[in-house]
């Protein structure tokens, strides 16, 4: 296992990877999100994981650029695998061609057994690999995938004949000169697996910005509230099940004072994963409610004069830890948001009147909102 160092800035709120602030989710989320979306409203939905993947990668990749083409592409296979992506081979290489094989692709391991290729959002990444190499525009197909039984992912990346524009280089934020607000955090790296380890999780490490990037390709193909409900729903239903896992771990006296170890966490979790910065404004243990506030908020970036508030993850996550916090079913709205050009978002957690249970009413409840959107 190889050493990373990650640096989190107590002013700004940024954990920095290489120089570059980054977020970090769990391995797994991006890619069930992306089932989800595609049990939703259908494989439609996939373009805008390979979207993100090719757009948003790009400007990074470009950074990694040598003259040497076979030294720029192992350099940029090496970062896509300590980011977590999987472990990537290339076993062809022409003027305006190229083969990538992955191993333990991110995009692949948890969706079952298909006849069906699935991998876009990584199709998407070396597409963008092959734009920088060739300087010029290209696609990427995945044609063997792990969950065809195959025991890699196979990715063939062509030209297609059109020009491309340059893009500016993404910006590399400087590690502040002052180190006495930096945090030294160490993440672990697999070169085998292409698995980088953070807080004992398989992660990703991605440039800041990227999942508000993911969800904007969304509204775009289906609209602001749909996006807002379906995101909502599902980030809920992970927040709780990692809130419950915490709590089950320490369960005595996590409610009996401000500073309880659920409260920490979420605070923890959310700083050290390139989230933002939560505070908490207002807590009573005896009474379902919590008021929040959260600085750079990562749902909020790349958002320009929004018209209502945008975070609808981290508004997810603030209920799913609530639900747990309170032991009943809470929700949470966003009252001021960053992307409407507020100084930062706020967040209200409280009890929906009309949620009895977490595991009843509110269950058939979120059946409906899902067989709602499946309409659309």
């Amino acid at each position: 296992m190889e050493k990373l160092d990650l640096y989190y800035d107590r002013v700004d709120g940024n954990i920095y990877h290489e120089g570059l602030a980054s977020e970090i989710p769990d391995r797994i989320s991006q890619p069930l999100l992306q089932r989800r979306v595609e049990s939703i409203i259908g494989r439609r939905g996939l373009k805008a994981s390979y979207n993100t993947g090719k757009s948003y990668m790009k400007p990074l990749l470009n950074t990694l650029h040598q003259k040497n083409k076979k030294e720029s592409l192992d350099l940029m296979l090496k970062h896509l695998s300590i980011r977590g992506f999987g472990s990537l081979k290339c076993t062809e290489l022409k003027k305006d061609y190229m083969k990538i094989q992955v191993n333990n692709c991110f995009n692949a391991l948890p969706q079952p057994k298909s006849d069906k290729k699935v991998c876009f959002e990584m199709a998407g990444i070396l597409a963008a690999c092959g734009e920088v190499l060739m300087g010029e525009g290209m696609d990427c197909m995945e044609t063997e995938c792990i969950t065809q039984g195959n025991p890699y992912c196979e990715f063939h990346v062509f030209k297609h004949g059109l020009r491309i524009k340059e893009k500016k280089d993404a910006e590399i934020k400087p590690i502040p000169e002052k180190e006495e607000n930096l945090v030294k955090h160490n993440a672990f790296h697999d070169p085998y697996k292409g698995e980088t380890i953070f807080e004992d999780n398989s992660s990703l490490i991605l440039p800041q910005g990227y999942l508000a990037h993911y969800q904007r390709e969304l509204e775009s193909l289906l609209g602001e509230r749909p996006v807002r409900d379906m995101e909502y729903i599902l980030t809920k239903k992970s927040s709780l099940t990692t809130a419950n896992t915490i709590k089950n771990k320490k369960l005595a006296g996590y409610l009996h004072t401000p500073t309880n170890l659920l409260l920490r966490e979420m605070v923890k979790k959310s700083r050290m994963r390139g989230f933002g910065v939560p505070l908490i404004q207002e807590f009573y243990p005896g009474k379902p409610y919590l008021r929040l506030i959260v600085k750079n908020s990562f749902n909020a970036h790349g958002y320009s004069k929004a018209r209502k508030p945008v975070c609808y993850r981290m508004a997810a996550q603030c209920a799913g830890f609530g639900t747990a916090l309170f032991n009943k079913d809470m929700d949470c709205i966003e009252t001021r948001c960053r992307a409407t050009g507020d100084s930062c978002c706020e967040f209200r957690v409280y009890a929906n009147p009309h949620r009895r249970t977490q595991s009843g009413r509110s269950h058939k409840r979120s059946i409906q909102e899902m067989a709602n959107l499946t309409s659309l």
